[in-house]
């Protein structure tokens, strides 16, 4: 089963990809980036480890999180 994606003039929305460790190792270690939501910083592995998490979740038919992408 092929993943949803949604698109608009200005965004895209889809599933997440081994190719968005590195922007989201960034966002990840920025404390307020995080504020509202997963607590302290993460390091690289533990963004990894939660973006394999959410991308098994997809593979298992249930997609709950979703990478936003400007256009």
């Amino acid at each position: 089963m092929n993943p949803p994606v949604i698109e608009t003039v200005d965004l895209q929305l889809r599933s997440f990809a081994m190719s968005d460790l590195d922007r989201m190792a960034e966002l990840f270690r920025n404390p307020g980036f995080l504020r509202f939501g997963a607590g302290a910083p993460y390091s690289r592995e533990q963004t990894a480890a939660f973006l394999e998490k959410v991308m098994d979740w997809d593979r298992a038919g249930r997609p709950s999180q979703f990478a936003v992408i400007e256009r």
